[in-house]
């Protein structure tokens, strides 16, 4: 079997394992409580499996994921043998104007790295969709002065204009798994299918 050509730009979905795993695992638990029953609906299997997100990004000749980690936004060597990532690629648009989102996309990944990683969104997603709407949590969840891994994700989505989602919601109210069924949904391409 040949090796599945990556792009920049294309959407990595995994699990973290180790202590950062762990962490993220438990934030994730908390997230899991504001996704209005879609846990369920996609199973919590393969929910536990989409629970992080990055971009892929070839730097100097060598594949890579940007991602936010509790570190802050890292970019590492991507290697997709092992069956431990998903990858798909957005139906990006061809349209001029926007000829390139996915190198746009890859590029504002990239202008994120450094940034601080951003614990409060685990609470903060929850509790907006539960309706409590202040201003401080509305910039916990929108801000892009720190970041979790969807977050950062759908920012440099936002950033090359591919909006996933047109349903009112704020920037960044949005989990690896919502970041994973909506871009099924508009016909994502697989690139790798892993655990």
């Amino acid at each position: 079997m040949s090796e599945p050509i990556i792009n920049d730009g294309d959407i990595v979905f995994c699990t973290i394992t180790g202590g950062a795993g762990a962490v993220v695992a438990a934030g994730q638990l908390l997230l899991a409580a504001g996704e209005r029953g879609w846990v369920w609906d996609t199973g919590v299997k393969e929910w536990w499996r989409k629970r992080h997100v990055g971009i892929a990004v070839w730097y100097e000749g060598v594949l890579s994921i940007v991602q936010a980690m509790p570190g802050g936004v890292e970019m590492v060597p991507l290697d997709v043998t092992g069956g431990k990532y998903t990858i798909l690629r957005p139906n990006y648009s061809t349209t001029p104007g926007y000829w390139n989102q996915a190198k746009l996309v890859a590029r504002a990944a990239m202008e994120y790295i450094g940034t601080p990683y951003d614990f409060a969104t685990y609470a903060a997603i929850p509790a907006y969709r539960r309706g409590l709407r202040t201003q401080s949590i509305e910039e916990i969840i929108s801000g892009i002065d720190t970041m979790m891994c969807s977050r950062m994700v759908d920012a440099a989505l936002d950033f090359a204009h591919y909006h996933l989602f047109d349903d009112g919601r704020l920037p960044g109210n949005v989990t690896p798994s919502e970041l994973y069924r909506q871009l099924k949904r508009q016909g994502a391409t697989t690139i790798v299918k892993g655990g």
